[in-house]
């Protein structure tokens, strides 16, 4: 059986939705095969039909999302998420996360425009928020904010490499620490403010 409680919540479930939660206005309203869900908030998980194995909290988180064995916590956390595997904690993190799998944003914005790349761990308020690259490793609040199409890079530190718009394997350690070159490929750059 499911609980499910809200105006408009759960409204396309059948026989063969089981097993959910489903608590908000409009929450899980379009899920009808979908099995052992957590939707909890308004429209939370609203588009989801299928999938199983999700745990959406808050208002709007995963409204859009349509994968298995995701995690949104936070008002519009996940909002977008179509892979699986991938877990966003803070308000609007992962916001628009479509496919790919296996990744994990935490914090306020952290990896807000993250397309469709996998395996990125993005951890601080707005770090990542304008990156779209995949494999990166970014630890700070606004570490990595601009680097909107890099590869297999590490920034730590708030604001490390927050400047960097594209550009692949780099490390950034350190405050402010910032790459020689904003676009170029295999750097490292360690210190406060440093760019060699």
């Amino acid at each position: 059986g499911n609980l499910v409680a809200g105006v408009g919540a759960g409204v396309a479930r059948d026989a063969d939705t089981c097993f959910n939660l489903i608590i908000g206005c409009n929450a899980g309203a379009a899920l009808n095969q979908g099995d052992q869900n957590i939707l909890l908030g308004c429209s939370s998980g609203n588009d989801l039909t299928s999938g199983s194995d999700n745990v959406f909290i808050g208002n709007r988180s995963g409204a859009t999302a349509t994968g298995s064995n995701l995690i949104g916590i936070g008002q519009k956390a996940g909002f977008e998420f179509t892979g699986n595997y991938n877990i966003a904690i803070g308000q609007d993190a992962g916001y628009l996360k479509t496919s790919g799998a296996d990744n994990v944003f935490l914090g306020r914005n952290a990896g807000y425009a993250q397309g469709t790349e996998g395996c990125t761990t993005v951890i601080g308020a707005s770090a990542g928020k304008c990156s779209e690259g995949g494999c990166n490793a970014l630890f700070g609040a606004r570490a990595g904010l601009n680097n909107a199409s890099g590869d297999f890079n590490t920034f730590l530190g708030f604001d490390a490499a927050c400047s960097s718009t594209s550009g692949s394997n780099n490390v950034a350690i350190g405050k402010a620490v910032q790459l020689p070159s904003l676009t170029g490929d295999t750097q490292l750059a360690i210190g406060a403010g440093a760019t060699t």
